[in-house]
């Protein structure tokens, strides 16, 4: 059947009407599929999404499915092109590619929007808006926007890559790999961190290395594509708007640390700030993390990546290498910005507990 008109979605998660989806073309009634692209408009000409948004002005989170964003600018957080279908057994608008769709275990972005719950899921990797210059933070999960209480949380494993000592991350990690009192991570049953590590090694080398994964829970090697700074298996993420930040709940699992596996949960907090819209945007971040009765504080703002530990060696390991060592320049070719590390403040890293009401060195 060839339709020439326009696309209106049946829910009733909020009280706005949104301008239609234009479309022409063939339809199956047995299967309808509304192609979602970049060049798909809605009847005022503005481009359709379906993605979980962050508004550029005041980073209110909120859910653009088959229609325009409020604003251009404002930034998807997680988004899904390929064809808008309903999902009768979750009861759920789903867009995502035409071949996930007929089979919801294969790799790629989706985004649902469930008529039951009013609840928005995006899956896959996203995009939090991060302006770290030199510092690589690549999340890849869960999205989750409840639409009704107007709230956000994401669920995603996030590799953290940066310029800074070797050695003083070799004591971060040998200092988790020892504290026999943290929980392990079960890293065969957490979807989020399979899917990362599919993003991160590529499909071909992740099917090449599972079985071992499979049979040890670990990498008898680790593939030198996996050798960040700091792989995070496993966070859970809420938007705190009086902060404006990303903030982490409950203990943090570190799959790798230094370029070591560890596989370990460890208490700790874990905040990712945007400041400014636009170009002008820049993101900073804190890292607290406890290993027994050991802590590691991180914090990155600007060009500067700070740190400072309970445990000696880590802040001799810092200080002992020469100061024209710790520095990357800028490289305008490239347009790779300058960055340098140091030692913390240790009340850079009291004032950071302090914010959330965590007691120092204790969670």
């Amino acid at each position: 059947m060839t339709y020439n008109g326009a696309v209106i979605l049946l829910y009733s998660c909020d009280t706005n009407t949104y301008a239609p989806i234009r479309f022409s073309g063939i339809i199956n009634p047995d299967s309808v599929l509304i192609p979602i692209n970049d060049k798909v408009k809605d009847i005022n000409n503005r481009p359709v999404v379906a993605a979980i948004v962050s508004a550029a002005q005041g980073g209110h989170i909120y859910t653009a499915f088959g229609r325009s964003k409020n604003q251009l600018n404002d930034l998807e957080y997680i988004a899904a092109n390929g064809y808008l279908t309903f999902h009768k057994e979750t009861e759920s608008y789903i867009v995502t590619s035409r071949e996930k769709i007929d089979d919801l275990e294969l790799d790629g972005n989706i985004v649902s929007l469930s008529k039951k719950d009013c609840i928005a899921r995006g899956e896959g990797k996203l995009d939090l808006g991060t302006n770290m210059g030199r510092v690589g933070f690549i999340p890849i999960g869960n999205a989750i926007n409840y639409i009704q209480q107007d709230s956000a949380a994401i669920e995603i494993a996030v590799a953290i890559d940066f310029f800074f000592s070797k050695d003083a991350m070799g004591v971060m990690s040998e200092a988790i790999e020892s504290s026999h009192n943290l929980q392990g991570i079960e890293v065969l049953e957490m979807r989020h961190y399979q899917t990362a590590l599919k993003e991160l090694m590529g499909k071909t080398e992740y099917d090449k290395v599972y079985p071992e994964l499979a049979r040890y829970y670990h990498f008898p090697k680790l593939p030198s594509s996996l050798e960040y700074s700091l792989l995070v298996a496993d966070i859970d993420m809420a938007w705190n708007q009086d902060e404006r930040a990303f903030v982490s709940n409950g203990d943090i699992g570190i799959a790798i640390c230094g370029a070591k596996e560890v596989n370990k949960y460890v208490p700790g907090l874990i905040e990712v700030k945007k400041t400014g819209s636009g170009r002008s945007a820049k993101t900073s971040m804190q890292m607290y993390f406890e290993a027994g009765d050991d802590w590691f504080y991180f914090i990155y703002s600007g060009t500067t990546m700070q740190a400072v530990s309970s445990v000696k060696a880590f802040n001799d390991h810092i200080d002992n290498i020469p100061q024209d060592k710790r520095i990357q320049k800028a490289d305008s070719k490239k347009n790779l910005v300058k960055y340098n590390y140091r030692k913390a403040a240790l009340g850079t890293k009291k004032r950071f507990l302090n914010k959330y009401a965590l007691e120092d060195e204790q969670l």
